[in-house]
């Protein structure tokens, strides 16, 4: 089975030290679970898009992250969103992946950090709920196989 940009950013943040010492094991992908503990972060791939050239594909693609971190305080969240950009921005080098594609890997040529923004959560009744998130995104450029 081949390894996907989803499993290399998930690793990236919990091998991170700094990131994993807030949120332990708590990178979800698409929310965190109805019966998680915060603080956690969550990430979704938005898009996909194979890099190419007047000469077609470049072995290369472009997967669009956005990450929410998430915590009960404002100054958790925050300081949690830092940790997780200075894990990404500029990251290089390939990811092992463990578990069941365990031995596959994703190269990664570099991260970008796109942008960072707060946003709230609302309830119904329209009173703001005291969960705090912070929104990264990031680009992240991978090896891909060429098609032939």
């Amino acid at each position: 089975m081949t390894a996907h940009p989803e499993q290399a950013l998930r690793k990236i943040l919990l091998d991170d030290t700094d990131t994993a010492n807030v949120v332990g094991t708590r990178v979800y992908a698409h929310a965190v679970p109805q019966a998680g503990s915060l603080p956690a972060i969550t990430y979704i791939l938005e898009s996909t898009e194979p890099m190419s050239v007047l000469g077609g594909h470049v072995g290369m693609t472009k997967n669009e992250f956005e990450i929410r971190c998430v915590a009960e305080s404002y100054a958790t969240v925050k300081d949690l969103a830092e940790k997780v950009r200075l894990a990404l921005d500029g990251y290089n080098g390939t990811v092992a992946i463990t578990g069941t594609d365990a031995g596959d890997a994703v190269v990664v040529k570099w991260i970008h950090h796109d942008r960072t923004s707060d946003e709230t959560l609302v309830a119904g009744d329209g009173s703001e709920l005291p969960i705090r998130i912070v929104r990264i995104d990031v680009s992240m450029h991978t090896t891909t196989e060429i098609p032939s």
